[in-house]
């Protein structure tokens, strides 16, 4: 039985489907972005919806589709979102996650600059909070747009006792104060990050540098480097060492090596240099991989020099990860460093990636990650050799008991690769713990073994013969079920025992008091039964007089968002059921009953009650002597829940303010003369200039204020600044009259068209756009991670995807690991926003591809020629040039050229389409041969004009509708 749930709304949109729509302003965020980030895309394309039509910020009306990408501030400051590159009316909208999640009543800005203009929003970012950017088309427009994310970060204010830049430390509790002569003396402050094959020449006086510590824990006491220090920060990009050496000095500068775990602490010194007077300094220091350590060049006695400094790193071979990490062309147990690592071994494997029955792969056995260490496995009954190509090895937890098949298929044409299945008995992942292989020659090998739930399975392709290929893998699995009473997840929807609904029937799961299935809202409806799953049958008496009660309950739970007068009613029943409210005090407490109505048979309940605003209360629905019905439950709220609407004469949010009486309309024209910031110039929604007319310092009038990045006059662009201003004194600057390339930085004099360019540091230091690679590491896709021994920290997995690196945010569900940690995320449950029995996670019947309309899903009828993509197929269907199936253009079903009901091309000689001669038109003899044009005279029930409609559907973005003019009647064209 399929469940209606029916939600208010502004339009009162019924839904079908086993799930809930919790709002009708809730949006779904279907991308995320990035600081520094830009996406090309289209406002209805895959993933978009068209479920919001107003903001909570703006009296707009976006009628068309939108699309919401989602973003988490990494630190506090502000951020920039552009749209550009439109060629329609899209507007942008930016919402806050207040707690809960993607909601279009939480609007905190946008913008609506009108027609295909650009649009941008710039607003304060904190960090760990979560915004989402809503592109959406301003009466129905559709058009492709560019969207760019640009983040600032706050800089600390070391003595305000502020957290200025949003990292949870104020003051000198931040780093950022580290050097600030306001907080701990003693303390260096590391101000320029350096990598493997680094370089700098600067001198230990120069910006950045501090003049706070004069001794180090590992010098003789009193060493007396009282002059400046400057402190390089470097990462460890693998075990083993790194050699530092500072030269070209003019006086005695020495170096020093930290540990930075305990900040830029002095007595953390672990290596030092301190040659005499000017000579060159060396020191070498052992490394691990990822960790960070700090550099410090200090002057002796005072003193202050320029200098060069270098890096030099000396790695040592990792063994299992693929790469040659220290660079003598050998790659894992290839290298005699690796002789006595257990993963090299002959006969042991080593797992690389988890597979599961969801998610294959698509890989390669010679790809990172694959090893050579295994040539033969003892099998059940049978030996496999020859097995002398490299082999990779994925691990797989099973869920459940029975058989699992596995399928490598779309082997190369003459690769022979093999596949074995490995048990983890204890002892690793063996080649003699071997329970099944399959040798078969072929584009394809296929095998199945029994699984025992909770065990560990290594499953590997090997090549046979030193074969290599690239190949697909899947898992068929037994569909898990769980067992009520063992504390495991046995089906692995992350429900375990009781909390899943697959032992709602199982008497060990007998609730002692009724459990809450739904929630409802102000204004909320809600079809459903009480005896349909979710339901309980705990409860027979009720504290506030309810007797008899021996029938199921259906719960819900309703938190109030304002003080007072709330009223549940229940209606259109074919039993008689009850109608109980609780104050929820932690639990589902029938002794906890503020109020009830106990009408006899199918009369309408209601109870009204006055509630608390933050208090959360339990609506129960309950059958007196065995009841079971349909049922409609709404709730109604004096004390508001809505989003105030500014024409209508109600108020929906219910603070007793009406319209443009209550603040929440300030902003809208209908409510204010047009000039809301009183600066004598109108709003441009209401006609006027004014750009911003929350700020009496914007308006066509306005002075503009050069190179500040905004438009104060409204003329669409901010005046660039006139000369050549050089802020940062290193002889490149921005302005009108700047000679040659300008400064892409004028606050640091490090960052210059003609400074040197550093690999592997993030920094763009040559302002040619781009951070050069360090050697051996290779960005292919351009995302800022790449791969190579040279990249140090994370590598990208997917060099050839720019959504695809370690710092991207993942996607439950999809089949794609994007944030590189060797898994897809699993969505905790079937997510059916739309109700109707399709969805996105697990345990979903079928996936849906838009999941806001309950008319799209995979079961759906397919309606040719509209542009939607109903059943889910990639595809919109096509029609013929009429809408039938013939294969003529006219609107009958026959195969002839005319369009009466005969195939015989009607049959006469004049050219239309009547049985007569006279040439009148269709619909028969009209009595007179005035040999008309086919037409019927006005008053005579005129046809209507045919139009021909081509509709090509793409399914990228950018592909749109392309429609043929309207044919004319009587001959014109």
């Amino acid at each position: 039985m399929r469940r209606i749930v029916l939600m208010a709304g502004a339009v009162g949109a019924l839904v079908l489907g086993m799930e809930r729509v919790s709002s009708a302003q809730a949006c779904n965020a279907d991308y995320p972005l990035s600081c520094g980030e830009e996406d090309t895309w289209a406002n209805d394309g895959w993933g978009s919806s068209d479920a919001i039509d107003r903001y909570g910020c703006a009296g707009l009306t976006d009628s068309g589709s939108e699309y919401i990408y989602w973003f988490t501030a990494p630190y506090g400051g502000f951020a920039t979102v552009t749209v550009t590159g439109l060629e329609a009316d899209l507007d942008l909208f930016v919402l806050v996650d207040d707690g809960a999640g993607c909601d279009a009543g939480s609007c905190v800005d946008y913008s609506a600059a009108g027609g295909s203009d650009d649009e941008a929003v710039t607003f304060d970012i904190v960090q760990g909070s979560t915004y989402y950017f809503a592109v959406d088309g301003y009466q129905d427009a559709r058009s492709d747009y560019t969207i760019t994310l640009d983040c600032v970060e706050s800089v600390e204010d070391c003595g305000n006792g502020l957290d200025d830049d949003g990292d949870g430390a104020t003051d000198c509790d931040d780093f950022d104060c580290t050097a600030d002569p306001g907080c701990e003396v003693g303390t260096c402050s590391p101000d320029w990050t350096l990598g493997c094959a680094g370089r700098d020449s600067w001198s230990n006086s120069s910006a950045g540098s501090t003049n706070a510590v004069s001794d180090y824990g590992c010098a003789a006491a009193n060493e007396n480097e009282t002059g400046p220090e400057y402190t390089y920060r470097f990462t460890g990009a693998g075990d083993g060492s790194v050699t530092v050496r500072l030269t070209g000095l003019a006086a005695d500068l020495d170096v020093f090596v930290l540990e930075s775990s305990g900040g830029c602490n002095p007595d953390l010194c672990i290596a030092q240099g301190r040659a005499a007077d000017a000579a060159d300094e060396e020191v070498t220091f052992d490394t691990a991989d990822g960790v960070e350590y700090l550099v410090v060049v200090d002057g002796y006695q005072g003193a202050i020099s320029d200098y060069s400094l270098s890096f030099e790193c000396v790695s040592v071979e990792l063994c299992g990860n693929g790469l040659d990490d220290d660079g003598d062309a050998l790659v894992d147990c290839d290298d005699e460093d690796c002789g006595g690592d257990p993963a090299c071994l002959a006969g042991t494997c080593s797992p690389e990636f988890p597979i599961t029955c969801e998610q294959g792969d698509s890989w390669n056995n010679e790809g990172l990650g694959s090893t050579d260490q295994i040539d033969e496995y003892e099998c059940p009954g049978e030996t496999f050799g020859g097995e002398t190509g490299r082999e990779y090895v994925y691990f797989l937890d099973a869920a459940a008991d029975g058989d699992v098949q596995v399928d490598v298929t779309n082997i190369e044409d003459g690769q022979d690769l093999d596949l074995f299945v490995l048990e983890e008995t204890g002892s690793g992942c063996l080649a003699d713990s071997c329970i099944a292989g399959a040798d078969d020659s072929g584009d394809s090998e296929t095998l199945t073994f029994a699984a025992i739930a909770g065990t560990r399975y290594y499953v590997v392709v090997d090549g046979w013969d030193e074969a290599a290929s690239d190949y697909e893998i899947a898992l068929s699995c037994p569909e898990p079920v769980e067992a009520c009473d063992n504390g495991l997840d046995d089906d692995g929807d992350a429900d375990i025992d009781c909390d899943d609904a697959d032992c709602a029937g199982d008497p060990i799961c007998a609730p002692a008091s009724c459990v809450v299935d739904y929630s409802l809202s102000c204004w909320g409806i809600d079809t459903w039964n009480n005896g349909l799953p979710g339901s309980t049958d705990a409860v027979d008496v009720y504290g506030c007089g309810g007797e008899e009660e021996t029938g199921p309950e259906y719960t819900y739970s309703f938190t109030a968002v304002a003080d007072g007068d709330v009223t549940v009613r229940l209606q259109n029943l074919a039993a008689d059921l009850d109608l109980f409210v609780l104050e929820d005090a932690g639990a589902c407490d029938p002794e906890a009953c503020v109020g009830q109505s106990r009408a006899s048979g199918t009369e309408t309940e209601e109870v009204t009650f006055a509630a608390e605003e933050g208090t959360r209360y339990l609506v129960v629905v309950d059958g007196y002597q065995d009841a079971e019905s349909d049922y409609d439950v709404t709730v109604d709220c004096a004390g508001g829940g809505g989003i105030e609407t500014c024409d209508d004469g109600t108020d929906e949010d219910g603070d007793g303010l009406v319209d443009c009486d209550d603040a929440d309309c300030s902003w809208d024209p209908v409510c204010s003369d047009c000039d809301a910031d009183d600066d004598g110039y109108d709003a441009i929604d209401c006609g006027g200039g004014d750009c911003d007319d929350r700020d009496d310092r914007v308006n066509p009038d306005a002075a503009e204020i050069c190179g500040d990045g905004a438009d104060q006059d409204c003329d669409g662009d901010d005046v660039e600044c006139e000369g050549c201003a050089d802020r940062d004194a290193d002889g490149f600057g921005v302005g009108l009259d700047c000679d040659g390339a300008e400064d892409c930085d004028d606050a640091n004099s490090r960052v210059n068209p003609d400074a040197e360019e550093l690999c592997g540091n993030g920094i763009d230091e040559d302002c040619d756009g781009d951070d050069e690679l360090c050697p051996g590491c290779e960005d292919a896709d351009g995302d800022g991670w790449g791969v190579g021994a040279g990249c140090g920290g994370d590598l990208d997995c997917d060099d050839t995807n720019a959504r695809i690196h370690p710092d991207a945010n993942e996607v439950c569900d999809d089949a794609i690991d994007q944030d590189c940690d060797g898994d897809d995320l699993p969505c905790a449950a079937c997510r059916d926003l739309d109700g109707d029995g399709y969805g996105i996670g697990n345990g979903c019947e079928g996936f849906d591809c838009d999941d806001q309309r309950d008319t799209v899903h995979p079961d759906a009828t397919e309606v040719c020629g509209n542009g939607q993509d109903e059943d889910c197929d990639g595809l919109d269907d096509e029609c013929g040039p009429d809408g039938d199936a013939d294969a003529d253009t006219d609107s009958d079903s026959d195969a002839d050229a005319d369009t009466d009901s005969d195939a015989d091309v009607d049959g006469d000689v004049d050219g239309d389409v009547d049985s007569d001669a006279d040439g009148d038109g269709p619909g028969g003899d009209d009595g007179s041969a005035d040999g008309g044009c086919g037409c019927r005279t006005p008053g005579a029930g005129s046809a209507p004009m045919s139009r021909w409609t081509w509709v090509l559907v793409g399914l990228v973005p950018g592909i749109g509708i392309l429609a043929r003019p309207r044919r004319r009647g009587c001959g014109a064209q």
